[in-house]
């Protein structure tokens, strides 16, 4: 091989080189944009059988508040894998939707996600979806009722017995 073939040949791995290289970086600015995170604004409450509003917001690039037009919503995944997409929608505020969420009727944990789009989903871990509270049928409201009926059966009871004793007093021997 000759001083000149080396000369070229090595001029020839560099420019391929140098393209390959530029290439490269071509595309990576686009995909550096590819990624969002979601926060939930609440915990909810989720509880067996019931269905509830959870909304969230997501992030570009944790900063920027995201406005997708699709495949947005919340996927509750089941103990054999199915998993379940409730869809939200934007509240107005940009980057802020809402899915309305109707919890499995058997209480227990599941694991859940945000879909986000075309970013791809936000796993959000687990949440615990509670049993019913059996004495939740007893409204706070009605138990101050029956709280203030027994005050005032007492107050009564009270009057009465003072009424008596007032009476034994005065009553002439």
């Amino acid at each position: 091989m000759t001083a000149f073939s080396t000369s070229r040949l090595v001029r020839t791995l560099a420019a391929v080189t140098l393209t390959v290289v530029a290439l490269a970086g071509v595309g990576a600015p686009a995909g550096a944009g590819g990624w969002a995170i979601a926060s939930l604004d609440a915990t909810p409450d989720a509880e067996a059988g019931t269905t509830e509003d959870v909304s969230f917001t997501i992030l570009q690039h944790g900063v920027r508040p995201a406005d997708l037009d699709g495949d947005v919503g919340i996927s509750l995944v089941d103990g054999t894998g199915d998993p379940t997409f409730f869809p939200a929608i934007g509240t107005g505020e940009t980057g802020h939707y809402v899915a309305t969420v109707t919890w499995p009727e058997t209480a227990g944990r599941y694991d859940w996600r945000i879909r986000m789009g075309w970013f791809g989903d936000h796993e959000l871990g687990s949440v615990e979806v509670q049993a019913p509270d059996a004495g939740s049928f007893l409204a706070w409201s009605d138990l101050r009722w029956v709280a203030l009926g027994g005050a005032l059966l007492l107050a009564g009871v009270a009057v009465a017995d003072l009424a008596l004793a007032r009476r034994r007093r005065l009553a002439p021997a």
